[in-house]
């Protein structure tokens, strides 16, 4: 069966790279263009992992991650958060104060979205 992965950006190209790049390794793919859709695609599909931008409209992405919190079945979702904000050499410090596996800078480099969510799903 195909792993199942949210892909939450408001910015429609990078939603559609992403997209096109994680349907070409086999997973099914599921999109969203804010935080509030996101949400409520994670509780209707359950992925596999998330991929939340961190500054979307709606509701951003450690807003999304926490609200799963409370579910113990949803919080139990790999996320990885995307953000302009980062360097690609984040520390597992400032993972630790997103509460989250793992921290992607833009733009995404699609090896390094490959190799996260390979390490993340365990394929």
């Amino acid at each position: 069966m195909k792993k199942k992965i949210l892909v939450a950006d408001d910015d429609p190209a990078l939603l559609q790279m992403m997209e096109a790049v994680l349907k070409r390794e086999g997973y099914e793919v599921l999109t969203a263009h804010n935080g509030q859709e996101a949400l409520n695609l994670v509780r209707q599909q359950a992925p596999d992992l998330m991929i939340l931008d961190i500054m979307m409209p709606k509701m951003d992405g450690p807003s999304v991650y926490s609200s799963l919190q409370s579910d113990v079945t949803l919080s139990k979702i790999p996320v990885i958060f995307l953000t302009a904000l980062a360097t690609s050499n984040s520390t597992s410090d400032e993972e630790g104060l997103l509460g989250t596996a793992a921290i992607m800078a833009k733009p995404v480099n699609h090896a390094t979205l490959l190799r996260k969510v390979s390490g993340l799903l365990g394929a």
